[in-house]
């Protein structure tokens, strides 16, 4: 085979007189390229048209590198000229360039062909597909805008600012597998940055609900990331989306190792309502307990008196069948949670100097019949 050639061709009936670039296989055994490019300098693009496709759709030359690629340049003249008696529109003309081009990539293994093709792809064809996009998007065309898209990405899957268009069309016309797709896409040529991390977690959460994938992309992140604590925020808002609440209690914990100052807040706010239902209410617990701070010890204080008063009173009004048969376990339980109570609420009044939990630990030694602490407690 001899070396690629290309020559520039001038074509009258292209608009303005614009010159583009042919590149072709002069080889000398094949006439039917010389042919081609013999229709093409004379203009005659119709035959050309004609006579590309009556070779390139012969099973001989179905995977043949140098038909496809003579195909790609005849219809990227075709794209290109204004001459209005041609039976194809530009947008067709261009798909077929593209896709025949694509064809080569397909077709071929020698790096040497590949590199001249895409030399041609990125000196001529992409920028006439460039062009053509922006035009989609001013006429408001916007099918045809992301097929073009497409027939870039084809071309040049590599090519970061068109993946980055597509992401924002999709994201804009809420087609969110794809708009992750395209996220991929990114990854898989290794380019990294946290807003990408946060998109694909912000898509994976909230609009796909695959927890699993947003969790792994939140860890991934918070590897390269340490010092943004948002992916441990996100942890926590997909750890109680899947109902483990168990899962938050660590990633508080290492929020606050971060000195994050939201973080304090946030435990004692998600402890509040998770102590309200009786399945999360262990979580909730933990969560105050790690803190060791006055406000979480009092939480869980009143959190155990209250329970208590609730068993009490239960306790007090059931017949006396139920009690022989409950009544231990629940004044074991009323016990429990009494003494639990006054473990935190003593710590908050002789050590905090609370005031408000007196009158509360005077009816806890009450119920516990420890009169010398209510003593002790009158005299401070």
């Amino acid at each position: 085979m001899r070396v690629l050639w290309h020559t520039i061709y001038y074509f009258p009936c292209c608009k303005r007189g614009i010159f583009i670039y042919i590149f072709l296989l002069s080889i000398c055994s094949k006439a039917q390229y010389r042919q081609v490019a013999a229709h093409l300098k004379n203009s005659q693009l119709l035959q050309a048209q004609n006579y590309i496709d009556s070779i390139v759709f012969l099973p001989k030359y179905q995977n043949h590198t140098e038909a496809w690629y003579a195909r790609g340049i005849v219809y990227e003249a075709l794209a290109l000229s204004a001459d209005t008696s041609l039976q194809i529109s530009k947008d067709d003309a261009l798909s077929m360039c593209a896709r025949s081009l694509e064809k080569v990539i397909q077709c071929t293994e020698k790096k040497e062909y590949i590199d001249t093709m895409q030399l041609h792809v990125a000196q001529v064809t992409k920028p006439i597909l460039y062009a053509q996009t922006d035009s989609m998007i001013y006429k408001k065309k916007y099918d045809k805008y992301i097929s073009y898209l497409d027939l870039i990405s084809a071309l040049d899957p590599k090519d970061t600012f068109i993946i980055n268009k597509k992401i924002k069309y999709y994201l804009a016309n809420e087609n969110y597998p794809e708009a992750h797709a395209n996220y991929e896409n990114l990854l898989a040529l290794h380019i990294r940055s946290s807003d990408l991390y946060k998109n694909l977690i912000i898509i994976n959460k909230d609009k796909l609900k695959d927890y699993d994938r947003a969790a792994a992309y939140c860890d991934s992140a918070a590897f390269m990331y340490k010092n943004d604590t948002q992916y441990l925020w996100y942890k926590i808002d997909i750890a109680f989306r899947k109902g483990k609440h168990k899962d938050i209690v660590p990633v508080l914990d290492s929020l606050i190792r971060l000195q994050d100052t939201h973080a304090v807040t946030y435990r004692l706010n998600k402890a509040l309502v998770l102590l309200q239902n009786d399945t999360t209410a262990t979580t909730g617990i933990q969560l105050l307990d790690s803190l060791q701070m006055p406000e979480a010890r009092k939480i869980l204080g009143m959190y155990y008196y209250t329970k208590a008063n609730d068993a009490a009173i239960i306790l007090n009004n059931i017949s006396y069948d139920k009690y022989l048969k409950q009544g231990i376990e629940a004044e074991l339980y009323i016990y429990q949670h009494y003494k639990k109570a006054m473990f935190y609420l003593e710590n908050i009044y002789f050590v905090n100097y609370d005031t408000d939990i007196k009158p509360v630990l005077v009816n806890i030694y009450r119920n516990l019949k420890l009169n010398s602490k209510i003593k002790k407690l009158d005299k401070t």
